[in-house]
């Protein structure tokens, strides 16, 4: 299932892709990948609304930081989060 957050301006959009007829397990994807985009969405607005604490945002940073470390290698390879651009946000 795919899906696709997009900000513009103030306003946000959320694209999920479906089958014309989908089946119960392609409606529940669809549902998890909608919350999924949501998530993004409100991380967006959150960022923009209160993290420009620098303090807040570099704990926040160090916490992420510090989680990931704990992961092991393998796992951590695997996952969205190794992403230097977009792993904090996943």
């Amino acid at each position: 299932m795919r899906g696709k957050f997009i900000n513009v301006g103030e306003v946000d959009f959320i694209l999920v892709k479906t089958s014309p007829n989908p089946n119960s397990v392609e409606g529940l994807q669809a549902y998890l990948t909608l919350g999924h985009e949501i998530g993004h969405a409100i991380y967006l607005n959150e960022v923009n609304r209160s993290l420009g604490n620098k303090k807040l945002r570099r704990a926040l940073e160090k916490a992420f930081e510090r989680a990931k470390s704990m992961m092991g290698k393998e796992d951590l390879n695997n996952s969205q989060y190794r992403h230097k651009k977009f792993g904090f946000e996943e």
